[in-house]
C-alpha cells in the first residue's frame, strides 16, 4: 500500500522515489501487486490548527492570539463535557478577531444540541461525521450549493436554527489521511509513556 500525499508538489516523483527504495531493498518485491492512495484531500485553505493546552496557551494568551490573528472561518470541537467552555471560547474570538469570521462546530455537543451553539448570524453546526459536510458546505460558500439542500448540517436562518437530514455513515476506511504536520505542541495522554503521540478524534462515540 502506498500512501501519496496529494498536497505535494510532485506526488509522481514522490511515488518513484518510494518504489525505488523498494526495489533497491528487495528486488523480487517488485512482482507484488500495488494499491495507491491518496493520504489528503486539500480544500484550498491555509490552516492553523490551535490546541491550547498542548501549546500552553492560558485563556489570557489565548484570547492575546485571536486579538492578533484574522481568518475567514474558524472551526470548534466541542463534547458534551467541554460544551460551555467551548462556547466562551467562541465568544472570545467573535469578540476579539478582526472581522468577521464564520463559526463551524463539530463533535458530538453540537450534533446532539446544534441550536445551543449559535454565536453569529454565520453559525454552522457539522452533524455527525464532519468530513464530507464540510466540503459540501465550502461548496456551498462558493455559490455551488444550497445550505437547504445539505444533510448533516444545522444552520441559522432569521434568527431560528434549521437542519438537514441524517447522512450515511462514512466508511472511514477511505477517509484520507489527517495532516501531522498541523499538530504544534505536546501530545500527552493519561498511562502512556510515549510522547509525542497522534491525538484520534471518533465523532460515533467514546474511544473505549
Amino acid at each position: 500500500l502506498h500512501l501519496v500525499d496529494s498536497t505535494s508538489p510532485d506526488p509522481v516523483t514522490d511515488f518513484e522515489l518510494i518504489e525505488g527504495e523498494l526495489r533497491a531493498y528487495d528486488p523480487t518485491l517488485d512482482q507484488v501487486a500495488r494499491v495507491v492512495a491518496v493520504t489528503k484531500v486539500d480544500l484550498g485553505w491555509d490552516v492553523r490548527l490551535l490546541d491550547a493546552p498542548a501549546e500552553g496557551l492560558d485563556k489570557a494568551a489565548f484570547e492575546s492570539f485571536v486579538g492578533s490573528e484574522r481568518y475567514d472561518v474558524v472551526l470548534h470541537w466541542t463534547t458534551y463535557l467541554s460544551a460551555p467552555e467551548d462556547l466562551a471560547a467562541a465568544r472570545a474570538v467573535r469578540d476579539r478577531m478582526a472581522g468577521s469570521p464564520k463559526h463551524v462546530f463539530m463533535g458530538t455537543a453540537s450534533t446532539w444540541k446544534p441550536d445551543e451553539f449559535e454565536v453569529s448570524a454565520e453559525t454552522y453546526c457539522l452533524l455527525g461525521e464532519a468530513e464530507n459536510t464540510l466540503a459540501d458546505l465550502d461548496a456551498a460558500w462558493q455559490g455551488k450549493r444550497k445550505l437547504e439542500k445539505m444533510d448533516g448540517l444545522a444552520w441559522w436562518k432569521n434568527g431560528r436554527c434549521e437542519r438537514g437530514g441524517f447522512r450515511q455513515l462514512l466508511d472511514v476506511s477511505k477517509l484520507a489521511m489527517p495532516d501531522r504536520r498541523l499538530l504544534k505542541g505536546t501530545y500527552r495522554a493519561n498511562r502512556l509513556d510515549a510522547d509525542p503521540i497522534t491525538v484520534m478524534v471518533l465523532s460515533r462515540g467514546c474511544g473505549f
